[in-house]
């Protein structure tokens, strides 16, 4: 089910994202999703808007730096995410590093 919310979530205004706008766009989803806590029903469909946002993020961000992969490599999610976030730090766009830097959202 996840794999279906994430490719649904790849049609949308992430489509028009690309270079700094798209690496920013990321790096916001990515600081939500980490702070997200569900603790109640409704936190936890929020919290979990946020890893779609993020993911679908991901993917297209790999994408643009020439790595494969798709909506399907996600039926573990946080494993998925994960594989795609060395592959970027392999392809030279350190994330972790990106989002120490990265004080707060930008719009």
């Amino acid at each position: 089910m996840y794999t279906q919310l994430l490719t649904s979530a790849q049609r949308g205004p992430l489509e028009n994202l690309e270079g700094d706008a798209l690496i920013c766009y990321t790096l916001d989803c990515r600081s939500e999703m980490l702070v997200s806590e569900p603790i109640t029903r409704a936190t936890a469909m929020s919290a979990l808007a946020m890893e779609v946002a993020y993911d679908s993020a991901l993917l297209k961000l790999c994408a643009a730096n020439g790595i494969d992969t798709v909506a399907t490599d996600f039926s573990h999610p946080a494993q998925g995410r994960h594989r795609l976030e060395v592959a970027l730090k392999g392809a030279g766009l350190d994330l972790t590093s990106l989002a120490r830097q990265w004080k707060e959202p930008h719009a």
